[in-house]
This record gives C-alpha cells, structure tokens and sequence, in this order.
C-alpha cells in the first residue's frame, strides 16, 4: 500500500507538475488576450485607443492623398519617355489629371447612403485602402499608357473617398477639447505627403540620378503606409461612434434640450464668429453653402498654378532647379501648417483665414511685380530684379497657403455643420474643390 500510495503520489506530482505548466501556458496566451483586449476594450482607456487608432489610420489616408496627388510630377519625363508621349502635352495632361478626375467622382461618392450607413472607420478599411493599394502596385508594374492613366484613376477615387471621410473620422472619435487641432494635424498629413513624395527619389538605389530607370519604385513607396493603415484600421473596425449612430438615428434623444446652436455648435464653444451673430441652421444650407464658397475660394487663389509651375518660375529666375523647388515649397507648407496649429488655441478660425488670404495676395502682387518684363531682352532674371525677391514671394505665399487657406476649409466642416449633414457637405465643397 505504501509503494501503491507512493506511485499514485508520483504520478499525481508529475500530472499537477504539468497541468501546472500547461496552465502557465494558457495563463501567459490568455493575459495576452486579456491586455489586448483591455488595450482596445470597451472602458474609456479602449476607446481612447480605439480612438488614437482611427486618428493615425486617417492621418495615414491623408498623407497617401498628398503623396500621390505630387509623386508623378518629377518622373513624368522619363514616364513619357518610355511609353513615347514626349510630344503629346495631352496624354502628359490625361497621366496628371487622371487623380484629379477619379478625386471628384470619389469625393461626390462618398456622400451615398451606402456610404454613409458604413461608417468612416469601415469605408477607410474597405473602400480607401484597397483603391490604394490596387491603385499604386498597378502603378508600378503598368507597361501602357492606359494601364497607368486607369490605375491614376483608382488612385484619384481613393483619394477622394479619403479628402471626405478621414476629416470627418478624425472629427467623430477625437476628444472635444483637441478636435480642432486634431483635424488640423490630419490636415498637415497631407502636406507630409507633399513632402514626402518630393524626397521619395532620394531613397531610390541611385538616388535621383535613378529616377529615369527606377520610377516604378516611387508608387512601391506607399507599401509601407498602406501597411500601417491596414494594421490601424484592423483594430478598429468596431462599432461606430456616437455621433455616427446619433446620426443614423441609433440612439436616444437626449433627456435634456441642447442650448440653441449654430449647426449643432455651442455657441460658447465656437471661435470665429461672435456669439450674437450665431443662429441656428435646422436644414445645413447655409453652412453647406459656407463650405461650398471656402473650398471655392481656396482653389481660386491661384495655389495651383504656384505649385505646378514653382520649377519653372524658379529656372526662370536664375535659379538652380533640381529637386530644391519642391522640397522648397514642400517645406513651406508644412511649417504653415504647424505655425496655424501652434495659433490655434490664441487665435481664431476667422482671423487664421483673414491672414493667409490677405497674406497670399500680398506675395502674389510682389511676385507679378517682380516678374514684369521691365526690358524686351528677357522677362525674368534681365529685369534687374533680384531672384530671391522670387523665391521669397513664392515659398511666403505657399506658407501662407498652409497657414489657413490650406487645411482650414476641410478642419471647419465639422465646426460649421451638424453631424446628419456633414458628409454631404464635405463631399459638395470637396467636389468643387476638385
């Protein structure tokens, strides 16, 4: 009996020894899962988490928008010369303006009711990456015109889904107290973009020397991003937030009336317009309609033609071309951008706007004046004019541009229009902004 109790007692040690050992196993894996899921959970941490997740995913559709909206603009020479449209300025146009029309189409699209019902974290993760991503690898492998100018095309869809719905996603899951600044650094993402797809030829094997033979690889760049969107966008394809459900009519009303606002804005809360001007808009005409004229007036300042032709207006000034215009002006832009979100909290939404516009008029009148052909010989450099004058007036209104003129008009929709609205009207002022 005592050897019998003995083996039994042996046997019990080593069947407790690894039960014991299984369970650490098992206790490891499942305090794993339990900090993932207690990360991404449903208590106030989780949906901070959640939250900063969708922030970074949209940030990161932003920066794409921005990237590929410029990355074809240095390797369009070599793009032509290989497919043999060097002399062809129309087929130049149609590679160049095929993002333009497929941002159009995407940005009216993303206004439908299927859309809409699918909830900005959900139409990021499965309309905006894969256009993206199908997009840009076609891009890269394309061996005709046609093939290239269609993935353009997808390219210009995803970017115009992402112009509409990552603003306004930033603006659902973001905190009150930062949803202005927040909507503003989604905003700079996309002058990060600018940036970035100016520098892209740097990380090319034979740096720009290489871009003639290599340009395939600057549309692989985004790889990497879509990646991180991806991952960003896997962990929070949750249940929607508040507002979007308060939108869908989801949710309660609440017990108590809110206090008349100005599209669904406390009038406390709003910077930018006096507390008595504020009235309420109960059918968002009027703040669409505000948005509408901002987009409007913000491509009417004469941003695309400064940006498109900065190269040559530099050449032209005696200036050393290259790569130093873009990375100039790329550089403009986002030092804009960060002085207007360091302004924010000082200064208001109307007076960042009044600044940038009548700082841009003020550089454009000095840049016309400097380019005046003062003598018949030659209309720049000739005339006696410095070419810093030049660069100065142009990298100050680009500046300027990205003060407020830039990323104010997307980062006020969420400010102007009420929740039931907002996708429509950011799609219409988007729309007219293409």
């Amino acid at each position: 009996r005592r050897r019998t109790g003995g083996s039994e007692q042996g046997r019990g040690m080593a069947t407790a020894g690894a039960s014991a050992g299984a369970g650490a196993g098992v206790g490891v894996g499942a305090g794993v899962g339990a900090g993932l899921r207690s990360w991404l959970g449903c208590g106030p941490r989780g949906a901070r988490n959640r939250g900063a997740l969708s922030i970074a995913a949209a940030c990161v559709a932003l920066f794409l928008f921005g990237f590929h909206l410029t990355v074809v603009n240095q390797p369009l020479d070599a793009i032509a010369k290989e497919f043999g449209f060097a002399s062809s300025p129309a087929t130049s146009g149609a590679v160049v303006s095929a993002a333009l029309c497929g941002g159009l189409f995407g940005s009216l699209l993303s206004s439908a009711r299927a859309v809409i019902k699918l909830g900005h974290q959900r139409a990021l993760a499965f309309i905006v990456l894969p256009l993206y991503l199908v997009g840009g690898e076609i891009c890269g492998v394309a061996q005709s015109v046609s093939a290239l100018i269609f993935a353009r095309l997808l390219v210009g869809l995803a970017m115009g889904f992402a112009s509409v719905i990552a603003p306004l996603c930033v603006a659902a899951v973001a905190p009150p107290k930062f949803s202005s600044t927040l909507g503003l650094v989604a905003q700079s993402s996309v002058l990060c973009g600018v940036l970035a797809a100016a520098l892209a030829p740097a990380l090319l094997p034979g740096g720009f020397e290489s871009l003639q033979q290599d340009w395939r690889l600057l549309f692989r760049l985004q790889r990497s991003f879509v990646v991180v969107q991806g991952a960003c966008l896997l962990s929070t394809v949750t249940p929607n937030s508040f507002d979007f459900e308060e939108a869908q009519g989801k949710l309660p009303a609440p017990a108590v009336a809110p206090k008349p606002s100005f599209a669904g804005v406390d009038a406390g809360e709003f910077r930018g317009i006096s507390e008595a001007k504020l009235s309420p808009d109960a059918d968002g005409s009027r703040s669409t309609v505000t948005v509408v004229l901002l987009f409007i007036f913000q491509q009417l300042s004469g941003v695309g033609g400064v940006l498109y032709y900065s190269s040559t207006l530099f050449e032209r000034a005696g200036m050393s071309s290259g790569i130093f215009p873009n990375v100039a002006v790329g550089l403009a832009l986002l030092f804009g951008s960060l002085v207007s979100i360091a302004l924010l909290r000082f200064v208001s939404f109307r007076n960042l706007l009044l600044a940038s516009f009548g700082g841009m008029a003020a550089a454009l009148f000095v840049l016309v004046v400097a380019l005046i052909p003062w003598s018949p010989q030659s209309v720049f450099g000739a005339s006696g004019v410095p070419p810093h004058i030049v660069l100065v007036s142009v990298l100050t209104y680009i500046g300027l541009f990205g003060l407020g003129a830039g990323p104010l008009p997307a980062a006020l929709v969420p400010e102007l229009v009420a929740v039931t609205n907002r996708e429509r009207a950011a799609s219409a002022g988007l729309a007219a902004s293409w």
